[in-house]
C-alpha cells in the first residue's frame, strides 16, 4: 500500500515578509499541475513555482519550512536542506511537494531579473561554510532546543549545555563551563571564577565528527587577588574541553521515549 503525503501549507507574518524581501511557500496551486513559467502576482508580490518534488517520505522531497534563501547581489541562493528522517522506512508511502518563490515587488522591482542558483551543505568544502549552513536554521520552527545545567558546585561553579536538534539528531552542541579556584591570601579566601565556552558544530553524529570553535575568558588580578578585567583567548585546537557524550546520548534517549 502507498501513501501519498503533500506537505502543508507554510504561513509566514506580515513582519517576515516585511523583512526579507521574499519568502517560500508551498504552492496554493495545484501541485500536479504544470506551472506556468511566468510570475503571477498578488498584493505587490510576485510568485513563480521554482520546482516540484515527489519521492520517498524519508527525506527525498524538500520540505518547504526547512528551505533557506540568501540574496546576494542579483542571485537567491537557495539551499533546500533535505535531510535524511532516521528510523524511517523508504519503502512506505510517498511524498510530494511544490514550492513557490514570493518577493516583494517594492524591495526588489527587479524580481525578473533574479538568478536562483541551489547551494547543498553536503557540498561545503570549508568549514565556516558548514558553521554558516547550521546557523541559519537554528531559528526555524523544526529545530529543536534543550538546555540543561549540572555539576553546580558550592563555588558558584558550573556546567551548562544547549542542544539543538534537527530529525532528534544534534546538530549544534553549545557548552558553557564557570571553574572557580579558591585562593587563600593575607586577606582571606578569594574566589577566582574562569570562564570557558564553545560551540560544536555536528557533521556527523555517529561517528562524533564536530567542528568546535570556542573562547576562554581568564581573570586579571592585582596584588590584593581582586579581578580587574577579564582577558578573552581563543580556544586552540590542543585546549581540551569536550562535551559530556554519554550526556548528550542519554538526553536522545529520554527524547525518544517520550515521543
Amino acid at each position: 500500500m502507498f501513501i501519498f503525503l503533500i506537505f502543508p501549507f507554510i504561513s509566514f507574518s506580515q513582519n517576515e515578509r516585511d523583512s526579507a524581501g521574499f519568502f517560500f511557500e508551498s504552492s496554493k496551486n495545484n501541485p500536479f499541475q504544470t506551472p506556468s513559467i511566468e510570475w503571477q502576482f498578488d498584493k505587490g508580490y510576485a510568485i513563480k513555482r521554482i520546482g516540484y518534488w515527489r519521492g520517498s517520505p524519508c527525506g527525498d522531497v524538500p520540505k518547504t519550512e526547512r528551505v533557506i534563501g540568501k540574496m546576494r547581489n542579483d542571485t537567491i541562493f537557495i539551499n533546500y536542506n533535505k535531510k535524511r528522517v532516521p528510523l524511517c522506512d523508504p519503502r512506505i508511502g510517498i511524498a510530494g511537494n511544490a514550492i513557490d518563490l514570493v518577493i516583494n515587488i517594492d524591495k526588489y522591482p527587479n524580481y525578473n531579473d533574479i538568478v536562483l542558483t541551489e547551494v547543498k551543505t553536503e557540498n561545503c568544502k570549508t568549514d565556516s561554510c558548514f558553521i554558516n549552513n547550521v546557523d541559519d536554521i537554528l531559528n526555524k520552527p523544526f529545530i529543536e532546543k534543550k538546555e540543561i545545567t549540572i555539576n553546580e558546585d558550592w563555588a558558584g561553579g558550573y556546567e551548562m549545555y544547549t542542544v539543538y536538534y534537527d530529525y532528534n539528531e544534534p546538530i549544534l552542541i553549545e557548552k558553557n563551563q564557570k571553574f572557580v579556584v579558591r585562593y587563600r591570601t593575607y586577606q582571606g579566601e578569594k574566589d577566582i571564577p574562569t570562564y570557558v565556552s564553545a560551540k560544536f558544530y555536528i557533521k556527523n553524529w555517529k561517528n562524533k565528527e564536530f567542528i568546535r570553535i570556542g573562547e576562554i575568558k581568564n581573570p586579571l588580578k592585582n596584588e590584593y587577588y581582586e579581578i580587574i578585567k577579564y582577558e578573552t583567548v581563543k580556544m586552540e585546537s590542543s585546549y581540551k574541553f569536550e562535551f559530556d557524550e554519554k550526556l548528550i546520548d542519554n538526553l536522545l534517549i529520554n527524547k525518544r521515549k517520550s515521543r
